[in-house]
């Protein structure tokens, strides 16, 4: 069954047709209205896979341990 589960997926991915969590488009906007950049002083970092787009991140990365990206194809490196 996961073989044919994978196979499921792959066949939309290639169509780009993709799932995700639907929410309303009122806790939508509530949710970017509250949403702001933060200034920081450290410089940017890029996380993530060469051809992923990864994700800018302050280098102040000191204490932490793990970082999860909640994703379907998900390989885990450490970073730092």
């Amino acid at each position: 069954m996961k073989k044919l589960d994978r196979q499921i997926k792959e066949w939309l991915r290639e169509r780009n047709v993709y799932f995700g969590i639907q929410i309303k488009d009122a806790e939508l906007a509530d949710f970017l209205r509250r949403v702001r950049p933060v200034t920081t002083d450290h410089e940017l970092v890029r996380i993530g896979e060469a051809r992923d787009g990864g994700y800018l991140l302050p280098d102040d990365l000191e204490g932490i341990s793990y970082c999860f990206s909640p994703r379907e194809s998900i390989e885990l490196k450490q970073y730092f």
